[in-house]
């Protein structure tokens, strides 16, 4: 822009500059610096975490009985956008061998779930997302506060998964939504999963009616950015 301006010599040549330079310049720069404060707050918000190995026997694939401070904590949640949130949202995870163990809860007036006709995406639900890597394929979990759960799969020949998951959707409390699951390792993923190994996750926290979702990894974009999955040892 600089060379243009010094080479435009006639009045009709520094009126065309200058309507370059407003109509298209400005918003060139104005997009660039966008996508680069984009770019410098995704890598910072790529989380990890450990999924601790508790004592299977005691817990046998039943999330009611998983000693939920023995987890591991998924937390700084934020917007898609990755704004932070002064919602209370808290994830926990852990495994026994056999089962990957994780709870969600969100910390609100349970009155004012919305349940309508389990058809879960356009109800309050958590949607979860598992991979071997951070791309298809990818397998997806939906769930509402009725525990009534969709479980697709994304990248492979039939788009069903059986996950043979225990949800438990426990709304006691009048101040938290508490989601405990139990994800049998050998369903979870294409060839199971055993300990030791690293998994991608993320999980989305949202509203049919229009409240802002949430999540453990931000996107940057909507629900499926399989790019964007978080890493999860599962510890021997």
């Amino acid at each position: 822009m600089d060379e243009a301006r010094a080479g435009a010599v006639t009045k009709l040549e520094k009126q065309r500059v200058a309507l370059f330079d407003k109509g298209i310049w400005q918003f060139m720069q104005a997009g660039r610096a966008a996508y680069l404060e984009k770019e410098k707050l995704k890598a910072p918000t790529l989380q990890q975490g450990r999924a601790p190995r508790v004592n299977g026997p005691s817990v046998a694939g039943d999330p009611a009985k998983m000693d939920w401070f023995a987890a591991g904590v998924l937390g700084n949640w934020r917007s898609l956008g990755g704004q932070p949130t002064p919602r209370k949202v808290e994830g926990r995870i852990a495994h026994d061998g056999k089962f990957l163990y994780l709870q969600l809860e969100e910390q609100l007036d349970v009155k004012k779930l919305i349940i309508t006709d389990d058809n879960v995406w356009a109800e309050d639900e958590w949607e979860i997302f598992f991979a071997k890597q951070r791309g298809r394929p990818y397998r997806q979990m939906g769930v509402n506060a009725r525990g009534v759960h969709i479980d697709l799969r994304w990248g492979e020949e039939n788009e069903k998964w059986d996950s043979g998951a225990k949800v438990i959707s426990d709304t006691a409390l009048p101040d938290r939504w508490r989601t405990p699951i139990a994800f049998p390792l050998a369903k979870l993923l294409p060839g199971g999963v055993k300990p030791g190994e690293t998994i991608y996750l993320n999980i989305v926290r949202s509203s049919g009616q229009g409240a802002t979702a949430l999540a453990w990894i931000p996107t940057f974009a909507g629900y499926h950015e399989p790019t964007r999955l978080g890493e999860i040892v599962l510890e021997p």
